[in-house]
């Protein structure tokens, strides 16, 4: 029993849509295809292509993350060995502070093992990975250590003690600012 016309007409709307749907039901099962046409399955791909593009920027998340924690690694490898090569150096100078400074052997192997020491030095902080400098800042094609010696001499010949000085504080490496 209907009891007004806008019942009549809600109830033939839902018929019509029912019999809509069981017909595209139909047409789907009969042909194997979502749609016959390609506007008829952008809903679908739609979310389809927003899974695949948010699968794809976690995987290229997950690959950044192994390569910092590669370069992570590694610099913290070329740390180690920087400190190593240090306390090497080190004992090797206060070894040679209990000797006999004016032994020209002695003097000799301490310079020798000071320039492998500054040789390693420049090695380990000229670390790279994938064409990347790791120690050098932002500017990651450029080498950050470059001392330009390949003989002790011509350390000795730049660094002469007399008109080059090493510093030998850390005040002296920093700028002085001030500020009106």
């Amino acid at each position: 029993r209907i009891s007004s016309l806008a019942s009549n007409t809600s109830l033939l709307l839902q018929i019509f849509k029912s019999r809509s749907d069981l017909f595209e039901l139909e047409t789907q099962i009969g042909s194997g295809k979502v749609s016959p046409v390609y506007s008829g399955i952008a809903p679908l791909s739609e979310r389809l292509i927003n899974q695949e593009n948010t699968r794809s920027k976690l995987k290229q998340y997950i690959e950044n993350n192994d390569q910092m924690d590669l370069r992570l690694n590694i610099g913290v490898t070329a740390v180690q060995g920087v400190r190593e090569v240090v306390r090497e150096f080190r004992e090797a100078v206060l070894e040679y502070n209990t000797s006999d400074t004016k032994d020209e052997s002695q003097v000799k192997d301490i310079q020798d093992n000071a320039f492998r020491s500054l040789k390693s030095l420049q090695g380990l902080l000229n670390t790279g990975v994938d064409g990347r400098f790791l120690f050098s800042g932002a500017r990651i094609g450029t080498q950050p250590v470059d001392f330009g010696l390949t003989s002790i001499s011509d350390f000795q010949s730049t660094f002469d003690g007399a008109r080059v000085q090493v510093s030998t504080t850390r005040d002296s490496h920093l700028e002085n600012f001030s500020f009106n």
